[in-house]
């Protein structure tokens, strides 16, 4: 029986894994790219209907904002932290074999209790979700780690702001998971 301690040592353990079984579509991807693209019409819509729209003193308004990376599926398979940046912990946690089958650790594995992962698991989860915006590390271990990922590219005007609160909640649930019992992550 798994418990969700154990789940979540599970999850953590896949998200830090590298490599991905099958990448064929799932119904769920179609879906989920289907309403992306119904997104996207939308947007356009809206932003025919914004453009010419001025802002203070008769310039046209600028979005303050700058918009999250995206990552494909592939990629997100081959770094599954990267799904922390779209998605809950929870729902990672829940659908992660199936938008990634075949990803090492097997999905079907039942971890015992005590395995449990270490502080720098968790900070390697929550630095992914940060270096997918381009956060320029100090430490330097963690510069060297993630400079070795095709996928992240350093940018030195990085602002927290940026983060989503989807991507600020799970910072959050990956510094919870960490501090389990008796012990104590940085």
């Amino acid at each position: 029986m798994t418990t969700p301690s154990m789940k979540s040592t599970l999850l953590a353990a896949m998200l830090l894994s590298t490599g991905c079984g099958g990448q064929e579509e799932t119904t769920a991807q179609s879906h989920t790219k289907a309403k992306k693209a119904k997104k996207a019409k939308r947007g356009k819509k809206a932003k025919k209907a914004k453009k010419g729209k001025k802002g203070k003193r008769g310039k046209k308004a600028k979005r303050s904002a700058s918009k999250a990376p995206t990552y494909s599926r592939a990629t997100q398979c081959e770094n599954p932290c990267l799904f922390l940046m779209d998605h809950s912990y929870k729902e990672v946690q829940d659908r992660l074999c199936e938008w990634c089958p075949g990803i090492e650790p097997g999905c079907e594995l039942d971890w015992p209790s005590s395995d449990v992962l270490s502080c720098e698991s968790y900070a390697e989860l929550r630095n992914c979700i940060y270096a997918g915006h381009g956060y320029t590390f100090k430490k330097k271990k963690w510069n060297k780690h993630f400079r070795t990922k095709s996928w992240y590219k350093a940018d030195p005007a990085f602002d927290a702001s940026r983060l989503s609160p989807v991507e600020k909640r799970n910072v959050k649930t990956i510094k919870k998971e960490a501090n389990v019992g008796t012990r104590v992550c940085p």
